[in-house]
């Protein structure tokens, strides 16, 4: 709401899966702020490690960030990230980077303070885990705003496209067969199931992460 005012855009709620991560890197995911006023207060003053709590992070993890949650990295990794589309992020602390020209990032702690989550509130998430044949599926999430689902594919799995999906296969190799055509698949390759493929069958030996839209439940 306060994005479609203040933004003209729509909020962002973030999804990521830590693919490879370095030892010794953390994620930053919330604060110790009891108030706006002491969120403030110690934001200006720069008491970022009394204000922001860290958390190791190792690869195979997972978050759910919806909007309001202070959150960062910091060290190295690769992740797959979804999203909602928007072009909103309001930064409070950008680490005291500067240009090329020596001008620091533009921070947005005034609009930061008007919608992050005080307390902090860590979402609680319970990744749902079948078992389909030889083929493990993994759904983390099944919202207003996405649906993520991880496929270890061993066999032959058909998949239902009930709008459109986004896939990144994250491992393996294999085939995507979809109508009549069937199309060699890798790892660190993505593609786009479109509204008129209502279903596609992956085959291989892969892990394939496939986000949808959410669904507004009961509609």
């Amino acid at each position: 709401a306060y994005a479609k005012v203040h933004e003209h855009d729509l909020g962002k709620a973030e999804f990521c899966l830590f693919l490879d991560v370095d030892d010794g890197t953390k994620l930053v995911r919330g604060h110790r702020a009891k108030s706006r006023g002491e969120f403030q207060k110690m934001a200006l003053e720069k008491r970022w490690d009394e204000l922001l709590i860290r958390k190791e992070v190792k690869t195979g993890d997972f978050v759910y960030t919806p909007a309001g949650v202070v959150h960062g990295v910091e060290g190295k990794m690769l992740m797959a990230e979804v999203q909602q589309s928007s072009d909103v992020t309001y930064r409070i602390y950008d680490y005291d980077n500067v240009d090329v020209n020596g001008k620091p990032r533009e921070l947005h702690l005034e609009k930061a303070l008007d919608v992050v989550t005080i307390p902090h509130e860590e979402p609680m998430v319970k990744p749902q885990i079948t078992e389909h044949g030889q083929n493990e599926i993994q759904q983390y999430i099944d919202n207003a705003f996405f649906r993520i689902t991880k496929y270890g594919i061993h066999e032959a799995e058909c998949i239902e496209n009930e709008t459109y999906s986004l896939c990144l296969v994250l491992d393996g190799k294999g085939t995507l067969i979809t109508g009549e055509a069937t199309y060699g698949i890798g790892a660190g390759m993505s593609f786009i199931m479109t509204s008129n493929a209502k279903q596609y069958t992956i085959d291989g030996n892969l892990s394939l992460l496939v986000s949808e839209p959410g669904m507004v439940k009961g509609e």
